[in-house]
């Protein structure tokens, strides 16, 4: 069943915010989402272990809760995190990093994908995306804030034990993604840190959200920055084959055809 007009249009309002996510960044704190959510490489904040803590403070079953990054390859540059049960897959959170498209005919670059309706039936294309509005809350210029603006019940489906799981599920993964964006919270992404950890994949994922026209960082165009600790210089800048440059490099004047005196108290050298 196809979206009426005023359905697309309130998906375009919901993936148009998500521009926000971006704008918000610099390439310091794209490395540190990296981070949290590549659990293949250890370090001390994960946000598969964010998720694990907040559902055993609510006392919910227990579940498999996995952060993976795909930035090896051209173009594809994703965070990923996924809430499996008894090995099969419930949903997953997904950050499309280098986006390719804005459609509301898309599912968005920020979106909970719901893996447990999964079918190649056609009824399930729509039912099973929630999409996230991100805005910027009133007093905090330095937070960002998440909420699942379309989605959060599942069109067709009846409220049952199913449905019941994901809407706690996803009211987890947005709890603790505004606990990361919150200026106020300690797991705050933008906290200042003495060491930076730089994941082996910032560099290619900078690389091709900066080939993205859709979308801007802060610092669009470097590839890295800040400082490994506090007796080591800032890691230089480095602009990729995207970044605009002169059209002409400006040239030295051309020598002319005068000769030098050599003063008298100072000898030729041969």
């Amino acid at each position: 069943m196809a979206s009426s007009n005023n359905q697309l249009k309130q998906r375009d309002e919901i993936l148009e915010s998500q521009k926000i996510f971006w704008r918000f960044l610099n390439s310091t704190m794209m490395n540190k989402i990296i981070n949290l959510f590549d659990d293949a490489v250890a370090g001390p904040d994960k946000i598969s272990k964010y998720i694990e803590n907040e559902r055993r403070l609510r006392g919910m079953d227990e579940v498999s809760v996995v952060g993976k990054v795909y930035g090896n390859i051209d173009v594809e540059s994703d965070v990923l995190l996924e809430i499996s049960k008894n090995n099969k897959p419930i949903l997953h959170l997904s950050f499309h990093l280098s986006p390719y498209s804005f459609s509301s005919k898309k599912t968005g670059p920020l979106h909970i994908y719901k893996n447990i309706y999964n079918s190649n039936h056609s009824l399930y294309k729509k039912k099973k995306y929630a999409l996230i509005h991100v805005e910027k809350p009133i007093g905090k210029l330095n937070s960002l804030e998440f909420r699942i603006a379309d989605g959060y019940k599942t069109p067709g489906i009846t409220f049952d034990t199913t449905e019941k799981q994901l809407q706690e599920e996803m009211d987890v993964i947005i709890h603790v993604i505004n606990r990361i964006f919150d200026e106020n919270d300690p797991y705050y992404i933008g906290i200042k840190e003495d060491v930076i950890l730089i994941n082996l994949r910032t560099d290619n994922i900078l690389n091709n959200i900066n080939k993205s026209p859709l979308i801007s960082v802060k610092n669009k165009g470097v590839r890295m920055i800040g400082k490994l600790n506090k007796s080591m210089p800032a890691i230089p800048i480095h602009y990729n084959k995207y970044h605009k440059t002169p059209k002409k490099r400006a040239t030295s004047p051309k020598p002319r055809n005068v000769s030098r005196k050599i003063p008298a108290n100072k000898p030729k050298i041969d």
